[in-house]
């Protein structure tokens, strides 16, 4: 949602390092993350916070943040922040079965976002989508370079997320010209019928081994990508002919 954009950059400006992490994964799993990583302040919503496991951490509820805000001054100095500061803590599953957190800092996270706005022409013009899961390591990608260029990024309804007819629909309607897509989801996006005149000029996908090439005719280009979350997200990017 918005909300977790919001909260995000609200850490990020008060010098401090978030975790992201899905409401619907198990509480316990939940608990060992939030533990594991010395949490103390959860930003949540009030539907979703009774869910959370209980401990020392202050919960606070996302919508009533403007009125606990209503008399604190909003125009304090930014914090002085170095590439080696903490930016966020992404958990992968880990070959030990327990997830493990993975530090990303402030100067990775700018390598990618300035590689980003570099590698696909990102300016205020563009439209970017925001569909993968928050706990994701992509959600990062999907965020940070474009709000960086000053373009939009658009959030879809979760019932049309895993269906490739409706968010190819969504894509088209929402006016979307650079959108993520895990390779599963993408590769069925690809056999889709696209018109011409849309304005989705690149396709990016990643997470899984890509089986199919892009067909023929299609109005947008289609970028391959890998990378562990340790490498912030993208470690090799490429574009294959289309056809074949």
């Amino acid at each position: 949602s918005a909300a977790s954009v919001i909260a995000a950059q609200a850490v990020l400006k008060a010098g401090g390092a978030y975790l992201p992490l899905a409401p619907s994964m198990p509480p316990e799993r939940l608990r060992y993350m939030l533990m594991d990583a010395g949490v103390s302040l959860v930003l949540s919503r009030a539907e979703i916070s009774g869910r959370l496991p209980k401990n020392s951490w202050f919960v606070a509820d996302l919508d009533s943040l403007p009125s606990m805000l209503s008399d604190q001054s909003l125009n304090g100095s930014s914090p002085q922040l170095t590439d080696q500061s903490l930016a966020y803590v992404i958990y992968t599953s880990g070959s030990t079965g327990q997830p493990k957190g993975v530090e990303a800092t402030h100067g990775g996270l700018r390598n990618l976002v300035d590689w980003h706005i570099r590698a696909f022409d990102v300016s205020p013009a563009d439209r970017a989508s925001a569909q993968a899961v928050v706990g994701f390591d992509a959600a990062v990608w999907e965020l940070w370079p474009y709000l960086a260029a000053g373009a939009s990024v658009h959030i879809p309804e979760e019932s049309i997320r895993s269906n490739p007819q409706a968010m190819r629909d969504w894509l088209i309607a929402e006016k979307i010209s650079i959108t993520f897509l895990a390779t599963p989801l993408a590769e069925q996006m690809l056999q889709l019928d696209w018109p011409s005149d849309c304005a989705l000029r690149v396709l990016l996908t990643g997470a899984d081994t890509l089986h199919r090439r892009p067909p023929k005719g299609l109005p947008f280009r289609l970028v391959n990508n890998y990378g562990p979350t340790e490498a912030t997200v993208v470690a090799t990017s490429g574009e294959g002919a289309p056809g074949g």
